[in-house]
């Protein structure tokens, strides 16, 4: 890959990393605080949130891994 290229990626990828680590923070926040989330009339339950801390928590790991072999 040209150097270029290369710095591009990594920007791309530190960026989607902290957006994904920003979400999981969130999610991890309004449980330890007890936060509702309310859409309309509906709440949120809060093991949507537990999905919301794991699975970005995940792609941001493999984010990081694939951001070291560039």
């Amino acid at each position: 890959l040209s150097f270029n290229y290369a710095m591009k990626s990594r920007t791309t990828l530190t960026l989607a990393t902290i957006v994904l680590i920003m979400a999981s923070l969130v999610h991890l926040f309004k449980i330890l605080n007890n936060w509702e989330l309310i859409i309309g009339s509906y709440t949120i339950p809060n093991w949507i949130s537990i999905i919301g801390i794991v699975v970005p928590a995940i792609l941001a790991f493999h984010l990081i891994k694939i951001r070291r072999e560039l």
